[in-house]
């Protein structure tokens, strides 16, 4: 599929041999943008522990890891994850992130309708996600999605320059009759 830039895209499910790319794709991240919640030097994920994150996603019911390719550079990621728990897999965790380089050229917006697809033909009742406050882009994407906001802890992310970020929690009910 192609972006708005023109470019081709590849998107797929991750495979174990994405691991190296995974690991400098986020530590490359952490250069690029504010609204991790860790900084530079913080993502200390090995190859063994980035491994097994992918493993246990594979093939488990309602849970993805999709990677988004330009000219084999990793430029995009989507996870999604149940807690893995009787009670509570009725719903999934959403994270995504897209290189800077790619913003506003409709990798958000391609990812997150397959996240949606995804959690519908799984059987899901909800997407659940985490964003900064700040993070204005990302709210509109998930507004724009459907998303609504069920909850928020106060200045619970400090920025190197001291200033202070709430916590937004948002929830999509993608199968309402799925519980």
């Amino acid at each position: 599929m192609k972006l708005k830039n023109g470019e081709e895209v590849w998107i797929r499910e991750a495979e174990v041999s994405d691991t190296q790319a995974l690991l400098d794709y986020m530590r490359a991240l952490t250069y690029e943008t504010e609204f991790l919640s860790f900084v530079p030097g913080e993502f200390n994920y090995t190859m063994a522990s980035e491994e097994q994150w992918i493993k246990d996603h594979q093939n488990k019911a309602g849970n993805l890891i999709l990677n988004a390719w330009v000219k084999e550079q990793l430029v995009a990621n989507l996870s999604m994850g149940t807690p893995g728990r009787q009670k509570l897999d009725h719903w999934a965790t959403l994270g995504i992130s897209v290189r800077k380089a790619y913003w506003g050229l409709g990798l958000g917006n391609i990812l997150m309708q397959k996240a949606v697809d995804f959690a519908k033909q799984s059987g899901l009742y909800s997407l659940r996600l985490e964003v900064f406050s700040p993070n204005l882009r990302a709210i509109h994407l998930y507004e724009k999605f459907g998303f609504k906001q069920v909850g928020r802890f106060q200045n619970a992310g400090r920025l190197p320059d001291g200033r202070l970020m709430d916590d937004l929690f948002m929830e999509l009910i993608v199968n309402p009759d799925a519980i």
